[in-house]
């Protein structure tokens, strides 16, 4: 009886997956049970009895018991438990902090700017021009280089047109020193 080739390379394959797994899996239990072995000064050996004695496994060598880690991001971090995993999509605590935004007085103080829209202009020839703007639902014409103050949910707003063409207006809000354009 022939087998195919496709069987016995098969065959082969898995045999050759299974050797390697068994051949990692002995190397990493033979590791975490030996563990690695501790240096013993000759002052520690002498105490112990000598050279050959065994060697305490609840007594570890000073050097071992507070070795700070080096390097530029030296900060010791808590191992997770074996069932909990941290999110990589949420930023950690420091991250959070510095992502959250500071509170500022100045915010609180600076009033804030109403809901303008520009509703139409009138360029009549040889005339100057009118804006007509509607400010938190109110409707005012504003002529070209005239101020009007508008009371609004911001509080008093007082509005400059400064220049109007047919393209665009441009309106300077005097309290907060900002200038709009609107189209």
């Amino acid at each position: 009886m022939m087998t195919s080739r496709r069987t016995v390379w098969g065959a082969a394959f898995l045999s050759l997956c299974l050797a390697c797994f068994l051949t990692a899996r002995a190397a990493f239990s033979d590791q975490s049970d030996a563990g690695p072995e501790p240096a013993v000064s000759s002052n520690e050996a002498a105490e112990n009895g000598g050279a050959n004695a065994p060697i305490d496994a609840a007594k570890k060598p000073p050097a071992a018991e507070a070795a700070p880690p080096a390097g530029p991001n030296a900060t010791p971090k808590p191992p997770l438990d074996h069932g909990e995993f941290r999110d990589p999509t949420q930023p950690g605590p420091v991250l959070r902090d510095l992502l959250a935004p500071a509170p500022t007085a100045q915010r609180a103080a600076q009033p804030a700017l109403p809901k303008i829209t520009l509703k139409g202009r009138v360029i009549p020839l040889g005339k100057p021009g009118s804006a007509i703007l509607e400010v938190d639902g109110q409707v005012r014409a504003i002529q070209d280089g005239k101020e009007a103050t508008i009371a609004s949910s911001a509080g008093l707003v007082t509005l400059r047109v400064s220049q109007l063409d047919v393209s665009e207006v441009r309106v300077d809000v005097l309290p907060l020193d900002q200038e709009l354009v609107l189209h």
